[in-house]
C-alpha cells in the first residue's frame, strides 16, 4: 500500500457498487467503512470480507437507536471481537433531541463494551508509539461534544490521556468524526487525547479551516463520509475527488500554497505522517505520498 491514501470515515455499504469501488481502489485508497447498527455491520462484514483495503466498523448510530435492548445487546456481544467501532455517539440536534436520554443510556453501554478486555483485538505489531493504537472508535457528536467526552470520562477511558498520549478504549483510538463543535470543545477534546477527522463538507467552511490549523498532526485524520446516504450515487472518481479536495484544503489551511520547496516538503511530510497513523489504526501497511500517489498533484 505504498501510495495508498486513508479515508478514516466513509459508508461504502451505502452503495450497491461498494464492493466494486473498493476493489478498484486497491492500492490507491483504504478505508474505515462505518455502519449504523449491528445488523448492517454483519451484512457489510460479509460484503467486504475479501477486500484487504477496507475495515468495517461495528456501529450503533444515535439516529438508529431503538427502545428495544436487543440492539445494544447484539452490539455488546460483537464488540468483544471487533477492533473497529463506528459509527456511534450522540446527536442532540433538534431533530433528534427527543431521544436524548435513550441515546445517553445506549452510548454509555457502547463505551462500556469498548472498554472490555481487548488483548485479542491487536492483530498488528505496534507502530512504535506508546501506548500502541490498534483499531478505532469513530464517534458522531452533534451538539453533544461535551456530553460524549463526559461519558468516556465517567467510564475511566481518559485516565492518563493528553495531547501527547492518545485516549484509548480497549486499544482503540477515540476519533471525533467530522468535528462540528466549538473551539473550546475542540481544545478540550485534544487535551483529553481524542483524534479529530475532517472531511470535504467541514473543510468548505471558514470554521473548519480554522479548526484544522489548531489540530496537531498526531491527532489529525482525513475522511470523506461518502456516500452521503443509502443509495446515493458513488464512484471511484467521486471518492478520489473528495479525498483530493479534503487534503488540498487541509494542506492549504496549514501551510499555504505549495509555491516553495520548503512548503512542498512540509505538505508531503504531513500527508505521510497522517497516513502512517491512519494505517496503524487500521492495522494496514503505511502509505507514502510519492509521485505515483493519487494526491501527488497537491504537493
Amino acid at each position: 500500500m505504498r501510495n495508498t491514501m486513508f479515508d478514516m470515515h466513509c459508508h461504502l455499504g451505502f452503495s450497491k457498487d461498494g464492493e466494486a469501488v473498493a476493489r478498484h481502489a486497491t492500492g490507491r485508497l483504504a478505508a474505515f467503512s462505518a455502519t449504523v447498527d449491528p445488523a448492517s455491520y454483519e451484512e457489510n462484514a460479509r460484503r467486504f470480507f475479501l477486500h484487504s483495503n477496507v475495515r468495517v466498523g461495528l456501529g450503533l448510530h444515535p439516529w438508529f437507536v431503538s427502545d428495544d435492548d436487543a440492539q445494544i445487546e447484539r452490539f455488546e456481544a460483537i464488540a468483544l471481537s471487533s477492533a473497529f467501532i463506528g459509527e456511534v455517539g450522540l446527536d442532540f440536534s433538534p431533530r433528534h433531541d427527543a431521544t436524548r436520554e435513550r441515546q445517553i443510556e445506549v452510548f454509555e453501554r457502547v463505551v462500556a463494551a469498548c472498554l472490555e478486555d481487548a488483548q485479542s483485538l491487536r492483530p498488528c505489531p505496534c507502530c512504535g508509539e506508546e501506548p500502541c493504537v490498534s483499531g478505532l472508535v469513530s464517534i458522531h457528536a452533534v451538539r453533544a461534544v461535551d456530553e460524549v467526552i463526559d461519558v468516556f470520562e465517567r467510564a475511566g477511558a481518559l485516565c492518563g490521556a493528553s495531547r501527547r498520549t492518545p485516549a484509548l478504549a480497549g486499544g482503540r483510538a477515540l476519533v471525533l468524526h467530522s468535528f462540528a463543535g466549538t473551539s473550546d470543545q475542540l481544545q478540550r477534546a485534544l487535551d483529553c487525547g481524542f483524534f479529530v477527522s475532517f472531511g470535504p463538507r467541514v473543510m468548505r467552511t471558514k470554521r473548519g479551516r480554522a479548526y484544522v490549523r489548531a489540530v496537531p498532526e498526531n491527532r489529525l485524520l482525513i475522511e470523506t463520509d461518502l456516500p452521503s446516504k443509502e443509495g446515493a450515487p458513488f464512484s471511484l472518481d467521486q471518492w478520489c475527488g473528495a479525498m483530493e479536495e479534503t487534503w488540498e484544503a487541509v494542506l492549504a489551511a496549514r501551510f499555504g500554497e505549495a509555491n516553495a520547496e520548503k512548503v512542498r516538503y512540509a505538505r508531503r511530510a504531513c500527508v505521510e505522517f497522517v497516513n502512517g497513523q491512519s494505517a496503524c489504526m487500521l492495522c494496514m501497511p503505511p502509505g507514502k505520498a510519492e509521485d505515483a500517489s493519487p494526491l501527488s498533484s497537491i504537493f
